[in-house]
């Protein structure tokens, strides 16, 4: 028996839980697996098309002709487009995805605003579309609060949290990735925003561990060092340095960061891996700053946006981690 008329169920009942944050915001996950009752599916809307996730590619049939009649439950708050449907695989330490099919007529790219900044998101290219969701709010965070100083944006991929610390006020950023096409998606981004135009703004092609040495060593000589690390990286990478691996890598991160930051700065340090947990990147960041000489004046967690990011299970791959404020040490007297 088909599981569509189940799954059509599942997919009206979060679509509708979603109704009120539809009206304040561009980008939502519509559907979160096992947060909303079915733990292969997650979708994700951008604007007027949809990225929808399957860890299992029986379903595709049945989420491509359920979620079109499902939309109904928001058509007065939103005209979705189409969709695409990726499917995602395990092969090894890494999760492959690929994009099977679409449905509707979505748009491959597509220019949305969020916080008042105009990003180009490439559903139908990527299958992050080039903004992670979960990460809403720590853009909005961005905006809103007053920067002053310098910001160190690694692994910044299309450079949403760079640019949403620029509108903030920071100056200048410096957004860091070993991939040149993603610095040119970064850029671009950048030029959308007339009103980030004649922000400094510094496009670096650099493995980001290799970027933090080096700006500590300039720092030591004198260079002002900067007022916010942001950390954001993936699982697994590979570049010119070498493979890339969280778990043994991230304490390195954070370790070379604490002599790029003012001592009364910030780091944001995140990521969105099931092998590590909001308690172990709060532990790491802690021991490692601590190791390092640095006084902890806040720590504050940083999850997805409970709203719509509804999963909480061990295998749920969401944004985690951590915001630290910096206290410059006092020596008694």
């Amino acid at each position: 028996m088909s599981p569509a008329p189940s799954l059509k169920i599942e997919l009206e009942r979060a679509f509708q839980l979603r109704r009120s944050l539809l009206e304040g915001s561009s980008c939502v996950r519509l559907f979160d697996g096992a947060g909303d009752g079915v733990a292969e599916v997650a979708i994700d809307l951008y604007d007027q098309v949809l990225n929808c996730h399957l860890h299992n590619a029986q379903l595709a049939s049945d989420l491509a002709a359920c979620v079109p009649p499902a939309l109904e439950a928001i058509a007065d708050l939103r005209s979705v487009r189409g969709g695409f449907l990726w499917l995602h695989q395990q092969r090894g330490i890494v999760t492959e995805g690929r994009c099977i099919r679409s449905f509707g007529e979505p748009d491959e790219r597509c220019v949305i605003v969020e916080h008042g900044i105009h990003y180009e998101v490439r559903p139908g290219i990527h299958k992050s579309a080039g903004l992670f969701i979960d990460m809403r709010d720590v853009r909005r965070r961005l905006v809103e609060r007053t920067l002053e100083g310098a910001v160190l944006n690694a692994f910044c991929f299309t450079g949403s949290l760079g640019l949403a610390a620029a509108l903030g006020g920071a100056s200048p950023v410096v957004q860091i990735d070993v991939s040149k096409s993603a610095l040119t998606w970064a850029k671009h981004n950048q030029s959308l925003n007339a009103a980030l135009s004649h922000r400094e703004m510094k496009y670096i092609p650099e493995d980001s561990l290799r970027y933090f040495e080096r700006e500590a060593g300039r720092v030591q000589r004198g260079k002002q060092a900067a007022a916010l690390v942001i950390i954001d990286p993936p699982s697994f990478g590979r570049g010119p340095a070498g493979e890339f691996k969280i778990e043994r890598d991230l304490p390195n991160l954070v370790a070379a960061a604490a002599f790029a930051v003012r001592p009364d700065g910030e780091l944001i340090v995140t990521c969105n891996t099931r092998t590590l947990s909001v308690d172990d990147i709060e532990f790491m960041a802690k021991e490692t700053l601590a190791q390092h000489g640095r006084t902890i004046k806040s720590c504050e967690r940083v999850v997805a946006p409970q709203a719509d990011f509804r999963d909480v299970t061990a295998e749920a791959t969401s944004a985690r981690g951590v915001w630290v404020t910096l206290a410059e040490r006092r020596d008694s007297a």
